[in-house]
């Protein structure tokens, strides 16, 4: 496993939060679901969305019309490429310079998710691609390289697998958030990518 050094970036305040970036190196202990079980999680009941993800059928990059991840990787190839975020330390600045918003709103993932993804597309294009000069992360937001889970990847169980602290928002019966996890993290993957028949 590499472990880049802690980084903090030329941001407003609120983000001056420290973020460590990782890649695991195959062989990893990788946890993973069917499509079908990918399917069903999409669209399982959640807070204001009682049909699941509005994402799922009607968005590029999202399923059901996508392949499962061995059928696009070579598994023995796969690398995790993720930075991990101080999820709680956000939340603590974030209540400190906007009093008054709900727990579910400083926890709102529009407020840091975008951010933490163009940091590793940055960190790729500008050091991690010399890195790696074999292997291609596509960088487009609905390529595989950036939607592990949406092609049968369990991210959270792979990353319990080697030791790093993962976690939900915890809610109350009211659905307000009482509890955060320390971190966050925003998964990419990579590898050695599999002959396809449209390529032939």
């Amino acid at each position: 496993m590499e472990k880049a050094s802690l980084e903090r970036d030329p941001l407003p305040p609120i983000y001056e939060i420290p973020r460590e970036f990782f890649v695991l190196k195959p062989p990893l202990d990788l946890e993973m679901h069917s499509m079908r079980e990918v399917h069903r999680l999409c669209t399982q009941d959640y807070y204001k969305h009682k049909k699941g993800c509005s994402n799922f059928g009607s968005r590029e990059g999202c399923p059901p019309g996508l392949q499962h991840i061995t059928e696009i990787l070579d598994i023995s190839t796969l690398h995790f490429y993720f930075v991990r975020f101080h999820f709680q330390e956000y939340i603590l600045q974030k209540m400190e310079r906007t009093p008054g918003w709900t727990n579910r709103a400083y926890a709102n993932q529009r407020h840091w998710q975008g951010h933490l993804k163009s940091q590793l597309v940055n960190r790729w294009e500008e050091v991690d691609q010399y890195n790696y000069p074999e292997y291609t992360l596509h960088l487009e937001p609905e390529s595989y390289c950036r939607n592990p889970e949406a092609h049968g990847i369990n991210v959270m169980q792979t990353l319990e697998n080697h030791g790093f602290e993962t976690g939900w928002c915890v809610e109350n019966d009211q659905h307000e958030f009482v509890k955060f996890p320390k971190y966050m993290h925003q998964v990419f993957i990579f590898g050695k990518e599999l002959p396809q028949i449209d390529q032939l």
